[in-house]
C-alpha cells in the first residue's frame, strides 16, 4: 500500500534543502515529486566489478552546467550515456517503510529513463539514481522535477538497511559516508 506523501513529510522521512521553495508543487496524490540537484557523468573507461565478496563501482565526475543559447543554464546529457543524479531531497526510512522511484512521464516520453533500486527500511541518504539517455541529446535545467518517490508500507522484518550507501544530508553517496568508506567501493576492498 502506498503511504500518503503528506505522512512522509509530517513524520520527517523526507527533508529538502533551500532550493525547494514550494513543497506543495511537489505533492502528488500517491507520491512526492523530486528534482535534480547535481549530475555525475560515469567514467566509462574505468572498470566496474561485482561479486558476493566485493564491489568496484565505476567512477564518475560532476557534470558542469552549460549556458545553452536556447535553454539557458542546463546540463547537456548525451544520447547513449548514463548519468548518476542527486536530488535536493533526503530520505530517512523507518522500520516498516520502504520507497521506490518512478520517472515523470515527460522524461519517459523524451526517451530518458530513470532507474534506481529499492530504498529499504533504514536507508538514510539523498534521493538518487541513474538517468539513461536514448533518442537524442537531452537538456535538463537544475532543480527540475524528474521523478516521484512513493512510500510503501512493508511488514517489519526486524532488519534495517545499514549498508554503504547511507550518507549525510546534502552529500552525494561517494562523499562523506556512514558505515563504509568510498575508497573501499572504488578499490573493491
Amino acid at each position: 500500500m502506498f503511504i500518503d506523501p503528506k505522512t512522509a513529510i509530517k513524520e520527517g522521512w523526507i527533508k529538502w534543502n533551500d532550493a525547494v521553495t514550494d513543497i506543495e508543487k511537489h505533492l502528488q496524490p500517491n507520491a512526492l515529486d523530486f528534482d535534480c540537484k547535481k549530475i555525475y557523468q560515469l567514467e566509462t573507461d574505468t572498470p566496474a566489478f561485482l561479486s558476493e565478496e566485493s564491489k568496484k563501482i565505476r567512477k564518475s565526475h560532476e557534470l558542469q552546467l552549460d549556458n545553452h543559447a536556447e535553454y539557458g543554464w542546463c546540463w547537456t546529457l548525451q544520447n547513449g550515456q548514463c548519468y548518476d543524479f542527486m536530488s535536493n531531497f533526503h530520505v530517512t526510512l523507518p522500520a516498516g517503510v520502504a520507497a521506490m522511484l518512478i520517472i515523470r512521464s515527460t522524461l519517459n516520453r523524451s526517451g530518458v529513463f530513470l532507474t534506481s533500486g529499492l530504498y529499504d527500511s533504514g536507508f538514510d541518504g539523498a534521493i538518487a539514481g541513474m538517468l539513461r539517455i536514448h533518442g537524442g541529446d537531452f537538456h535538463l535545467a537544475p532543480n527540475t522535477r524528474i521523478g516521484q518517490i512513493k512510500f510503501i508500507r512493508s511488514e517489519d522484518s526486524g532488519i534495517v538497511y545499514a549498508g554503504g550507501y547511507n550518507h549525510a544530508q546534502g552529500t552525494h553517496w561517494t562523499e562523506e559516508r556512514k558505515g563504509n568508506v568510498t575508497e573501499e567501493i572504488y578499490n573493491g576492498k
